[in-house]
């Protein structure tokens, strides 16, 4: 196996020109990309009618109410950037063991290309709950008690999965259940592993070996991105979070421009110190949003901490401007103490 900076440039190379649709016909492409649906079919909300709760202070409150708009957050932006590492980690770790049971150690390129891959990607997330009036949820994502709960029907999950298919769309949906326990998820990458060991150890001519071996670990470096919003420590069980997330490479955005010059129009945009960008022209974004349509909003809560009538005469006030009608706004019971 010869140096990094070559298994880097091939990954360059395999993360945007491969033929995904090609590839994934293939028998242990294939089982790579069953084994990932698989796992998160585990963690995702199979009841049509549920409603999923976005915690926020009033100027989120307002700001997706006036703009029909949910704002996605740069997962490697987010306000504790450890999430991110922890998932890293956790990679490192199946795949150290891995190795030194195998005595594979070509394995050790295997977390490199991962993290390149990672860099070289989008996540974008937004959070939930699906519990209503949820104290975990009001200490820690509205304002400490003196915020608001939106419930959203499942037509915005519907709505979002079907943006994917879009001829212009630069974004992948996905949503689901933040797992607090790994065990299942480690042994998921050990199977993914295990069909990279499996492929390449009858490979004798080290050319063939090595692009074989770089271009699987790719593949499964792509599928085990998707999964990285949904990995969360077990310390913050108790938040009980459910995520959406859009998933993209950053040349596939810039493409998107070259190819599609009115694409700018699909209304991507990301915030910057106040200022509002086009996600297409900034292949960087902090924030990404997308918008909903009206009738998705089905209850507002009122935070325990919040003056109950003052804070239903202002929910109501920015409702009835921005042409929503009467949804229904209730008020948290819970006895509470900041």
């Amino acid at each position: 196996m010869e140096s990094s900076s070559r298994a880097l440039l091939f990954l360059v190379k395999v993360v945007f020109m491969l033929n995904y649709d090609e590839l994934s016909k293939k028998e242990y492409f294939k089982e790579i990309k069953e084994l990932c649906d698989e796992y998160v079919s585990l963690y995702t909300i199979s009841e049509k009618d549920k409603l999923l709760y976005h915690y926020t202070n009033l100027g989120g409150l307002e700001g997706i109410i006036s703009g029909q708009r949910l704002w996605f957050t740069d997962y490697q932006h987010m306000k504790d950037p450890s999430e991110v590492r922890y998932f890293v980690d956790l990679i490192k770790q199946v795949v150290d063991n891995y190795k030194d049971e195998t005595s594979n150690h070509n394995l050790s390129i295997f977390h490199s290309i991962f993290e390149s891959t990672l860099k070289k990607h989008l996540i974008c997330t937004i959070s939930f709950c699906e519990q209503k009036n949820y104290l975990p949820a009001w200490r820690w994502y509205a304002n400490n008690g003196a915020g608001f709960a939106i419930g959203f029907k499942s037509q915005v999950r519907e709505r979002f999965a079907k943006f994917q298919d879009e001829p212009i769309q630069p974004w992948i949906f996905g949503e689901y259940r933040i797992a607090y326990d790994h065990k299942e998820l480690k042994v998921v990458i050990e199977k993914m592993l295990d069909i990279l060991n499996n492929v390449t150890h009858d490979i004798f001519d080290p050319k063939v070996k090595e692009e074989k071996f770089l271009e699987l670990s790719s593949w499964i470096g792509i599928h085990l991105l998707s999964l990285a919003p949904q990995c969360k420590h077990a310390g913050y069980k108790e938040e009980n979070e459910y995520r959406f997330a859009m998933f993209s490479p950053h040349k596939r955005i810039v493409n998107r421009i070259n190819e599609n010059p009115g694409a700018d129009e699909r209304g991507f945009f990301y915030r910057d110190n106040g200022r509002e960008n086009n996600v297409l022209v900034n292949p960087i974004p902090t924030i990404i949003s997308e918008q909903f349509s009206k009738d998705c909003i089905s209850e507002i809560w009122i935070g325990p901490a919040c003056h109950k009538k003052q804070a239903e005469y202002k929910v109501r006030e920015i409702l009835n401007k921005h042409g929503y009608g009467e949804i229904p706004i209730r008020y948290s019971d819970i006895p509470y103490r900041g």
